[in-house]
């Protein structure tokens, strides 16, 4: 996230109703804060050590941008990088779960209950070992449900639906790329 021309200009983007000198101060001063703001979720993001706290983090870094999104609207290099950042972060989930359903864990965690009632002869032994098996087949349904990531695919959404109405604003910067 680097200053850009636009962070450093002091007249706003051409339109019918030129910004006030109070709205381009009010721009500044909301840029520093949401750029403040990105950055310091970002560095927490980076020394989150497992992948549930940084999701909480991003989901933090994603409420900001939509409750302050002027920046997503003057700032084309980081609207596209938010846009990228949101795919990498939606293939991820998809990848994630894709993996969590290959492992069959449901099919394991049966065939080993068969073995159990097959082999194991003591009786309350036996009941130990199907509870311990309970436990475990709760806590993939809890992480089943962890994975799907539904908080997180939700600020995703409000995100590119927020940056669907920026397009509307008539002071909406849009890249080059925009434009073909």
């Amino acid at each position: 996230m680097t200053n850009s021309d636009s962070d450093e200009s002091t007249t706003g983007p051409t339109s019918s109703l030129p910004p006030l000198s109070e709205d381009i101060q009010g721009r500044e001063t909301n840029y520093r804060y949401t750029s403040h703001i990105i950055r310091y979720l970002v560095d927490e993001c980076n020394k989150a050590q497992f992948e549930d706290q940084r999701i909480q983090i991003v989901e933090k870094m994603f409420h900001h941008l939509i409750d302050n999104p002027s920046i997503l609207i003057y700032e084309p290099k980081f609207r596209k990088s938010v846009i990228n950042k949101l795919n990498e972060i939606e293939t991820h989930i998809h990848n994630r779960n894709k993996l969590y359903y290959s492992s069959k864990y449901n099919t394991m965690l049966f065939t080993i209950r068969n073995s159990l009632r097959l082999n194991v002869r003591n009786s309350v032994m036996r009941e130990k070992l199907y509870k311990q098996l309970d436990d475990i087949n709760s806590t993939l349904v809890e992480y089943e449900k962890w994975s799907a990531s539904e908080s997180l695919l939700k600020k995703i959404d409000e995100l590119y639906s927020t940056m669907e109405c920026l397009k509307k604003s008539p002071y909406y910067v849009s890249d080059a790329e925009d434009r073909a």
